[in-house]
């Protein structure tokens, strides 16, 4: 983390929200020397009264497509905290969600949602690509994290 500098719940522009009203970015990583590029994550538990919705919705991966987060960077991740069922499950919801309502997610045409391993010890992550309405595309990022000890059977 040298090169590297993370911050959380950081308020970033956005065009006619000022102050206290401006978005809230749960993790920003810059670099730190050179160029500075950024990458925002936002960040959603999934469970007992944490569903799919709030995941996809306005204050989810909403915050992306809406260009409120990575209005700088053609990149942005979308952390799960998976605390029920398998995180397997969950993506596989995520996905059917999206891919059910391609415009509404804005999935750029002819992509899907595909497997995509960032490190071999992180198995359950994957990788949409989406329109955003003046910005150009967005590669989203997203990492289910196992966040509770599932009871042996």
């Amino acid at each position: 983390m040298e090169r590297y500098h993370a911050t959380d719940d950081r308020p970033v522009s956005y065009p006619g929200r000022e102050g206290h009203k401006r978005p809230r970015v749960d993790i920003e990583v810059i670099l730190c020397k050179g160029m500075r590029p950024l990458f925002h994550f936002e960040c959603k538990r999934l469970g007992e009264g944490n569903p799919v919705g709030k995941y996809l919705g306005d204050d989810g991966l909403g915050c992306f497509l809406t260009e409120q987060y990575a209005r700088e960077c053609g990149e942005g991740g979308m952390l799960a905290y998976v605390q029920s069922d398998a995180c397997a499950s969950w993506a596989s919801k995520i996905a059917s969600s999206m891919l059910a309502e391609r415009s509404k997610y804005r999935i750029q045409a002819g992509t899907t949602w595909e497997s995509y391993a960032i490190i071999e010890e992180l198995p359950d992550c994957f990788r949409t690509l989406h329109t955003r309405p003046s910005l150009g595309p967005i590669t989203i990022y997203h990492s289910f994290l196992l966040f509770y000890e599932p009871s042996a059977s």
